[in-house]
């Protein structure tokens, strides 16, 4: 009795510190859209939106359906062991994966990504979760390798020796997963048993290494070039600093209180990084609002288009035999 009371306080604990940071992203996305709507008059967003043509909008929106391309390929060459998962229907997942990511608060929408899995091409929960890991590592150090090289420095000695040290870590990590993790062996037989199957799915990915980090690599670079892009647009600034920016705002992700569908930490990541060198916070603001939008409007649209989500999905047991 002592022990399951015990577990109920601890989920009681959770889903408490749960609702609150649930609370504080709403407070947050809507006061910061409060503070857009009067900080800035209606005269300068039309002037801003008269840099962002309908034609430059429509091309921005198709350059970022390839980057989903790009990301369903990676998914069948990382469950290419799963014959019923097509790449039709791996851009249906992750067209609907993404859209759960910004719309629900604190990437809580990455749980839709191994549900998906299981759902659509009998993948197994651990299995997926374990790849999940994997792809997040991959497009982690992608970001942090284009940012080392697209990031205001004096030298070029430091881009090297990061560089150097990432590509170390690198491979580290895929000497740690091809390995055999000695507390496996002391575990509890059911923890084992999950345990293995999670460090199949990060080990997984790895079968297929070269490619999958190519297509991350040319994933990253197209997403990171059409924000970038927008933002160069809006600024008039050069393009090292529209990278730079668009890094702050990917970078911002990582912290632990967002605003829903990131609002306001995707802004403020923006201006940070434009304001360490030497563009100013207000207009930085708006223009990185201006893009955030244009990446909501994106995930939306073809999670609508694509993912059809009225639709429902065949499930493994739906197919005929």
């Amino acid at each position: 009795m002592r022990l399951r009371a015990m577990r109920f306080r601890g989920q009681s604990y959770h889903s408490l510190v749960k609702k609150l940071a649930s609370v504080i992203g709403m407070v947050l996305g809507l006061g910061f859209l409060a503070w857009l709507a009067w900080a800035f008059p209606l005269a300068t967003w039309q002037e801003s939106l008269s840099l962002l043509p309908p034609t430059t909008l429509a091309l921005a929106l198709l350059a970022l359906l390839l980057t989903y391309v790009l990301r369903a390929w990676r998914l069948t060459l990382e469950f290419s062991a799963f014959p019923l998962l097509s790449l039709a229907r791996a851009l249906r997942i992750v067209v609907l994966h993404n859209a759960m990511l910004n719309v629900m608060p604190f990437r809580s929408g990455e749980l839709a990504f191994p549900w998906l899995l299981k759902r659509v091409a009998a993948v197994p929960l651990l299995r997926a979760t374990g790849s999940l890991l994997w792809l997040r590592f991959q497009d982690a150090c992608v970001v942090a390798l284009l940012g080392i090289w697209v990031w205001p420095m004096d030298t070029m000695g430091w881009r090297l020796v990061l560089t150097l040290g990432l590509v170390m870590g690198v491979l580290f990590a895929h000497f740690m997963l091809r390995s055999e993790w000695s507390f496996l062996r002391t575990a509890t037989q059911g923890w084992r048993a999950k345990l293995a199957a999670l460090q199949e799915g990060l080990r997984h990915g790895q079968q297929q290494w070269l490619g999958s980090w190519l297509i991350t690599l040319a994933n990253w670079v197209l997403k990171l070039s059409v924000q970038a892009a927008l933002l160069v647009l809006l600024l008039d600034i050069a393009w090292s600093l529209g990278y730079s920016g668009i890094l702050g705002a990917e970078l911002s992700a990582f912290l632990p209180i967002q605003g829903v569908a990131g609002l306001g930490t995707f802004e403020a990541g923006t201006a940070l990084a434009l304001g360490m060198h030497g563009v100013e916070w207000k207009p930085a603001l708006q223009a990185a609002a201006l893009v955030h939008a244009v990446m909501l409007l994106n995930s939306l649209l073809w999670a609508l288009l694509v993912g059809q989500p009225w639709r429902p999905l065949q499930t493994v047991e739906d197919r005929p035999a």
